[in-house]
C-alpha cells in the first residue's frame, strides 16, 4: 500500500526464482487486449452458423488413390481439412456470417462445394510425377491449367469405370459348377489378366482404356463359354448361365455404360484466376450436362468479374490441394441448412475463403489483360 513502493526495491533472491515471463505478468504494465472475432453467428428460423478456415495450402496432397477394382476415388486423411457445409468467399467486417435467411439466400458470396474426386486425383498424379509440361515460367497457373485441360468425367454419374474383375470373380463360381475344368483354368488366367492390367492401367494416363485392353479377352472367353455349353444336367446349366450372366452384367454397366456416356468427358479452358486459390474456367464438351443433371445455378458478375455467365462456364476451387466446383446455394439447400440446425442443435459450419472484401469497391466486367487482348484482337 506504500505509493513510494517498486517491484525494483524487492531483494534480488526473491525475484531470483520467477521466470522471465512470469515477471512480466506480474510488474509490468497490463496490455491492450486484441478483441478476438466471434466464430458463430445467428439467423432467424433456427440457423446459426461457426466459421471454419484453412489451416495452411497444401493439405492433401498425395493422398488421393484410386481403387483399380472400383475406380473410386479415396482420400486417405482428411484430418488436416475442416469439416464445412458450404463455403463462403467474402471477407465480412464481423467476422462472421449471420443476418435474416431472406438476405443469406440472396448473399452473391455463398456457394456449396461440390468435389471434382476424379480431377484431384489427376492433380496428385501430375503433381507427385512432376509431369506438368513447362510452359512458362513466370505463371502461376501452370500446374492447375495442366490438370483443368485434361479429359474427364466430372459429372456424378456412373459412367463404367469399374473393372470387370467385379463381376469375373463370382462369375468364376459359375464356371465351377460346370464341371468343365478346361473353363475353369480359362476362367481364373483371364481373371489374373484383368487383376495385372487392371493394376498397371491404373494411372491418370491409361485408367480411361483398362476395358478397352480386356475387351478383346473377355469377348474370346464368351465365344468359349458358348461353345462348350452342355445341358446334361440342372446343376451345369445353371453354372453356364452364371458365367453367361456376369459376362452379361458386365458388357452392360461397364462397356455400354462408358460407350452411352462417353459425350460427358470434358476439360476446361482457364479463364482468369482470383483470390485464394479460385478459378473462372470454360468447359469444353460434355454438353449435355445440364439436360441430364439439371442446371447447376448462375454465377453473379460481382463474384465471376464476366459479364454474362454461360451453361458452359464454371467456378472451381483448390481448397487444401481438393478441386472442387462451387455452385451457388438453392432454396433447396437452405432448406436442409435449417433442418439440420433444428435436428441437431448445432451450428453448420462453414469454410470462410476470404477471398472477395466487402469493404472494398466491387470489380465487375472485365479485367484490364481482357481489354488489351480484345484491343488487340479488333
Amino acid at each position: 500500500l506504500n505509493p513510494r513502493w517498486h517491484p525494483a526495491h524487492v531483494h534480488t533472491p526473491l525475484l531470483a526464482p520467477l521466470s522471465a515471463g512470469m515477471r512480466g505478468r506480474l510488474f509490468d504494465k497490463p496490455k491492450d487486449v486484441i478483441p478476438k472475432k466471434p466464430e458463430i453467428g445467428f439467423g432467424d428460423g433456427g440457423l446459426s452458423f461457426r466459421r471454419q478456415e484453412l489451416r495452411g495450402v497444401s493439405l492433401l496432397l498425395g493422398k488421393a488413390s484410386r481403387s483399380p477394382i472400383t475406380g473410386e476415388i479415396s482420400i486417405r486423411d482428411l484430418t488436416g481439412l475442416p469439416d464445412f457445409a458450404f463455403v463462403d468467399l467474402a471477407r465480412r467486417p464481423e467476422g462472421v456470417l449471420s443476418g435474416k435467411r431472406v438476405a443469406l439466400e440472396s448473399d452473391l458470396y455463398l456457394f456449396k462445394a461440390i468435389p471434382l474426386l476424379y480431377r484431384t486425383w489427376i492433380y496428385h498424379c501430375l503433381v507427385n510425377k512432376g509431369t506438368v509440361a513447362s510452359t512458362s515460367k513466370h505463371d502461376p497457373h501452370e500446374t492447375i491449367k495442366s490438370v483443368l485441360s485434361r479429359q474427364c468425367v466430372d459429372a456424378p454419374i456412373n459412367v463404367g469405370r469399374k473393372s470387370p474383375l467385379l463381376y469375373y470373380v463370382p462369375g468364376a463360381i459359375g464356371t465351377c459348377l460346370t464341371a468343365n475344368l478346361t473353363l475353369v483354368v480359362v476362367m481364373l488366367v483371364l481373371i489374373c489378366i484383368m487383376l495385372f492390367i487392371a493394376k498397371v492401367s491404373n494411372s491418370e494416363a491409361h485408367y480411361r482404356l483398362a476395358r478397352i485392353y480386356t475387351l478383346p479377352l473377355r469377348l474370346i472367353f464368351l465365344v468359349i463359354v458358348v461353345i462348350d455349353f452342355k445341358s446334361d444336367s440342372f446343376l451345369i446349366v445353371v453354372g453356364f448361365l452364371l458365367t453367361l450372366f456376369a459376362i452379361g452384367f458386365d458388357f452392360a454397366t461397364g462397356d455400354c455404360t462408358s460407350a452411352w456416356y462417353y459425350g460427358m468427358n470434358c476439360s476446361y479452358q482457364f479463364l482468369h484466376a482470383l483470390e485464394n486459390r479460385i478459378y473462372v474456367c470454360w468447359r469444353e464438351g460434355a454438353f449435355t450436362w445440364e439436360d441430364v443433371l439439371g442446371p447447376r445455378g448462375c454465377v453473379q458478375e460481382e463474384v465471376s468479374q464476366l459479364a454474362s455467365w454461360e451453361r458452359q462456364h464454371h467456378l472451381i476451387a483448390d481448397i487444401g490441394d481438393m478441386l472442387v466446383e462451387l455452385r451457388p446455394l438453392n432454396h433447396v439447400d437452405w432448406n436442409n441448412l435449417q433442418q439440420r440446425c433444428l435436428v441437431t442443435g448445432e451450428p453448420v459450419n462453414y469454410l470462410s475463403l476470404n477471398a472477395f472484401d466487402l469493404n472494398a469497391p466491387p470489380r465487375t466486367g472485365l479485367s484490364t489483360e481482357a481489354d488489351d487482348m480484345m484491343l488487340e484482337d479488333l
